[in-house]
């Protein structure tokens, strides 16, 4: 039985803002105050934010689309993992984490991606050194940062929509 291939990677980047204010921002309806250009489709919630068993889908490039689902979510903890499904591409796993870090906080972004047919091969072998996953990281922690500095969304974002 052959493997599929997969890709995991996290980094950690710094954010202005205490985890309270960072956390509820990672909500696939807060991210309309924020992510320039950020569109899903909520398909189940029952307070109407992220919650566990929070189920939306988005549909943009690089990936198409992709249903999400709310696995962990730990305001406690400030932690949050969502499974998402590409068909006929690739499963995958974003971990979000916020830990107090003096005035402000860092956000560690974890992905893991698992290719389930040719097309989510060709995908997890472009992400396999890093790079892109980093950059993708980037525009959003820029555009979280710059929300929680200036109350208002950076535009233009720069890049395909989050997650």
């Amino acid at each position: 039985m052959p493997i599929a291939r997969r890709v995991a990677h996290s980094k950690a980047f710094p954010v202005s803002a205490a985890p309270e204010r960072v956390f509820p921002l990672l909500c696939p309806v807060r991210e309309y105050d924020w992510i320039d250009g950020w569109k899903c489709q909520l398909v189940h919630s029952v307070s109407g934010v992220v919650e566990e068993g929070c189920i939306f889908v988005t549909d943009g490039p690089p990936e198409g689309r992709t249903i999400w689902t709310t696995v962990v979510h730990d305001p406690a903890a400030h932690r949050v993992e969502f499974l998402r499904v590409t068909p006929d591409s690739h499963v995958s796993r974003m971990v979000l984490s916020v830990r107090r870090d003096g005035a402000g906080s860092t956000l560690e972004i974890g992905y893991t991606f698992t290719a389930i047919d040719a097309r989510g091969e060709a995908l997890v072998a472009l992400l396999d050194d890093g790079r892109a996953l980093d950059a993708r990281s980037e525009r959003l922690v820029r555009s979280l940062d710059h929300y929680l500095r200036t109350g208002a969304m950076l535009k233009p974002y720069g890049g395909a929509a989050a997650g």
